[in-house]
């Protein structure tokens, strides 16, 4: 199935970096009810891991709904300090495949960011992806080395394989902006 996904979020500093023991988790995708999950990862997850903003997709390497031989893959990062103090608007198109044929494309504040079309991007369970999203520690992780932290999101929304960019934001995407690079002289 294909779907899009949009969010804002507002991460305000100081951000306290975490210790290394536990990522803070900004939004998910789930495949089952969350604390459901037994010892495997969300397909989708965007978390502050340290002084970076993290992207991640996890799946199964056989193909199924098992944990075992997990794929974990960082998808894309960003400087933390890059994205404090200021609203950044997210958009997701995720075409989800347990086998071949799977697809991600992220807009951060209208411009493209991250893009692939790869294989694997979830488990296949028959029950399909959720999303949830606020700040908090992955259930069982150990908390304390957290401090506290202030971060806010607007609701999602959630549209279909139908939406294009423009009719699901209701604006028209931006150029990504490639940087120039000056000749040697």
């Amino acid at each position: 199935s294909t779907y899009m996904i949009k969010l804002s979020t507002l991460i305000q500093s100081p951000w306290v970096e975490d210790d290394g023991s536990c990522p803070t988790t900004i939004f998910q995708i789930h495949d089952t009810a969350d604390g459901g999950d037994p010892a495997r990862g969300p397909p989708l997850e965007m978390a502050v891991e340290g002084d970076r903003l993290v992207l991640t997709s996890r799946s199964s390497i056989t193909g199924g709904t098992d944990a075992s031989g997990q794929v974990l893959r960082e998808l894309y990062h960003w400087p933390l300090a890059d994205i404090l103090d200021e609203w950044q608007d997210w958009v997701l198109q995720i075409t989800w495949q347990h086998t071949t044929g799977g697809a991600i494309k992220l807009w951060r504040n209208r411009r493209v960011e991250f893009q692939e079309s790869t294989g694997k991007n979830c488990y296949n369970d028959a029950a399909g992806n959720f999303t949830a999203h606020g700040v908090y520690c992955p259930v069982g992780w150990p908390a304390a080395g957290v401090s506290s932290r202030i971060a806010y999101t607007t609701g999602m929304v959630i549209g279909d394989a139908a939406e294009t960019f423009l009719s699901f934001t209701g604006a028209a995407e931006l150029e990504r902006v490639m940087p120039v690079r000056m000749a040697a002289a």
